[in-house]
């Protein structure tokens, strides 16, 4: 008797566990579109041409004459990168749902923020443009995440091709929509600057809190495990050269852009990930958070150094 009601409080308090924590999953108002204009540009004949181009005319410039499209449907490379595309993404529903799950959060953090009309596009590699968001218009360029061992991207440097695959893509949503959506003062020292990047990251993890600070940073695992091994090391070095207060714009290619590594100008550079600047703000904002309790919207207003002040960081040795 005494096991059956064990069994069944365990039973009941799981079940009520399980309804508690799905209630908490945020849900959309509206119900996100998505358009397959890839599939639907490069499969239609002069007749669905016409009404694609009625239909989506700002994804027709005036001043391309329809030849040009015309071509562009039977070009080899086109079709090859069409070919590649379908066998990578197939009909996008897995995508559909990151991407869906993704808008739920933004709006559960941004009530403002409305799920945008997303549509999937060929570019011919455009990488300065993988993502395009404009506020109700989503533009991605799936052409831009077939993998980061596709032939198509042998002449692009391996630091840049080995983010160029479908797990990123989301995470590339997410940082356009963080970078529209979430405005932050940048500040002018260096230590400023790389809380302001803290903060954007934070919101990163926030809203995709399935992915590793490694997915979100896009590094190498053995680098990015070099970085946390090292992170007193790194710290001592910004302390020691006085870096911190400093204004010099160089540091921020140094540390806080893409690159093959930062550059501390020592032997070991060579085996650090980049953009460590933008990874040690994210460990401040993270320590400032554990000691005061803020919530989101709270972390966003507070000023770069009074967050430093009061997140008591401290890396361990």
């Amino acid at each position: 008797m005494k096991i059956y009601l064990f069994l069944l409080s365990f039973i009941i308090l799981s079940s009520s566990c399980h309804q508690k924590k799905k209630t908490n999953v945020p849900t959309l108002k509206t119900t996100p579109e998505f358009v397959d204009f890839h599939r639907q540009f490069y499969h239609s004949n002069t007749k669905g041409f016409s009404k694609l181009k009625k239909k989506y005319p700002y994804l027709f410039p005036h001043e391309t004459p329809d030849s040009i499209w015309h071509q562009k449907q039977i070009n080899r490379e086109d079709l090859t990168l069409l070919e590649k595309v379908d066998s990578v993404f197939g009909n996008f529903t897995q995508e559909r749902k990151k991407l869906t799950k993704l808008f739920a959060n933004i709006q559960h953090n941004f009530p403002n923020f409305h799920p945008p009309k997303t549509f999937t596009l060929i570019t011919n590699l455009d990488y300065e443009h993988p993502v395009t968001y404009a506020d109700s218009l989503l533009f991605l360029s799936l052409d831009m995440y077939l993998g980061s061992d596709s032939e198509v991207y042998q002449s692009f440097p391996k630091y840049l091709s080995k983010n160029y695959k479908k797990s990123k893509l989301t995470v590339d949503v997410a940082t356009q929509i963080i970078d529209r959506f979430v405005t932050l003062k940048k500040g002018s020292t260096f230590l400023e600057k790389i809380i302001h990047h803290g903060k954007r990251l934070f919101v990163l993890k926030t809203l995709l809190p399935d992915y590793s600070e490694q997915e979100l940073m896009g590094h190498e695992k053995n680098k990015y495990h070099w970085m946390i091994e090292n992170e007193a090391r790194i710290w001592a070095y910004f302390i020691e050269n006085k870096l911190l207060y400093s204004t010099d714009f160089t540091l921020d290619r140094r540390f806080n852009q893409i690159a093959p590594f930062s550059k501390f100008y020592l032997d070991i550079d060579p085996q650090t990930p980049d953009r460590i600047g933008i990874w040690l703000g994210l460990q401040i904002v993270k320590s400032y958070q554990r000691q005061t309790d803020k919530n989101l919207a709270d972390i966003l207003n507070t000023p770069p150094l009074k967050l430093f002040q009061d997140s008591k960081y401290k890396p361990t040795k």
